[in-house]
């Protein structure tokens, strides 16, 4: 759709956002077929989205750091490499467990779950920090979200206090998933996640907000993944 700060950043360099969009497509729908697996085409497609993930990953690491240098006197964008730290930090995980000659031992296995930890904590912070500072974006979502749910508007002043709470909130359950490895802090997270990311539908409608979900759907992938682990390992 012609939206990101990489595309900005980028200028006047044609083709940026088709390659772009190639890019993210052609990965998204090949790592889809990895779901087939009696199918030989389909894990051929599985593996060729596989090897586009370090390309997938550093694009969202470069749009977060354009994010933060075009607008470094924003404070709501001053933390973009917290608030993206998972888009960039999922898929660089995912490649290396699907590596074909992965042998991840308990040290490995124990640092990449750490990278994800550390990832799921900054994107809270940084969301935490940003509600905290009455994060203009995020006072529409709770105002338009109460209206079209439950029917009732809610004030300005009213939004920021709970907006008030959210931050808070999120900067605690940060700090929690860091130090404790505690299956309800992780759950919740995941909770979380997904209804932020949900609140992009009921704001804005499945039409204009569905890629702003499907683009945050990871909020709450990465720490339901964890809890996955921690309750297998449990």
């Amino acid at each position: 759709m012609g939206e990101g700060d990489i595309l900005d950043w980028s200028g006047s360099v044609r083709g940026t956002g088709e390659l772009l969009a190639i890019l993210l497509v052609t990965s998204g729908i090949a790592l889809l077929f990895g779901v087939y697996q009696g199918c030989r085409w389909c894990r051929l497609l599985a593996w060729s989205g596989w090897g586009l993930l370090p390309l997938v990953s550093l694009f969202f690491l470069l749009n977060a750091f354009c994010r933060w240098q075009l607008n470094f006197d924003n404070p709501f964008k001053q933390g973009a490499l917290l608030n993206h730290a998972v888009r960039f930090t999922a898929p660089a995980v995912l490649f290396v467990w699907m590596w074909p000659c992965r042998k991840m031992d308990g040290q490995g296995f124990s640092t990449t779950l750490w990278f994800m930890r550390v990832a799921v904590s900054a994107t809270f912070l940084g969301h935490g920090l940003n509600a905290l500072r009455g994060s203009p974006s995020h006072v529409e979502l709770i105002q338009v979200t109460s209206i079209n749910i439950f029917n009732h508007a809610i004030s300005s002043p009213m939004a920021d206090s709970i907006l008030d709470a959210i931050g808070f909130f999120d900067f605690v359950i940060a700090i929690l998933f860091l130090a404790r490895q505690w299956r309800a802090v992780a759950l919740w997270m995941a909770i979380w996640g997904f209804v932020t990311a949900a609140s992009r539908l009921t704001t804005y409608g499945i039409g204009e907000g569905w890629a702003g979900a499907a683009i945050r759907i990871a909020n709450g992938g990465l720490p339901y993944v964890i809890w996955l682990l921690w309750r297998r390992r449990a």
